[in-house]
């Protein structure tokens, strides 16, 4: 449960592949650094998830918490490619 009234609370929100999270690593690493008091929370792909965590506790330093949303890309790119 996240107490939202002790701290900010940012979000990051990587939905897509694993490559994509991995590429903005640096940019997360920047936040954190920049607010230090507020709470990182990463939404997250199933795919990402791992990336992040073992054994279902967070092993990266950058996140407080870690939610995941299950969700099937291939239906984005259907629509995507139906445009």
């Amino acid at each position: 449960m996240i107490d939202s009234k002790s701290k900010n609370i940012i979000g990051i929100i990587r939905l897509d592949r694993l490559g994509d999270t991995i590429l903005t690593l640096p940019a997360i690493k920047i936040i954190k650094d920049n607010y230090k008091d507020s709470l990182l929370v990463a939404i997250l792909s199933s795919y990402n998830y791992n990336l992040f965590s073992y054994n279902n506790k967070i092993i990266h330093p950058y996140f407080d918490v870690i939610e995941v949303v299950d969700i099937k890309l291939s239906y984005y790119f259907d629509n995507f490619y139906s445009v």
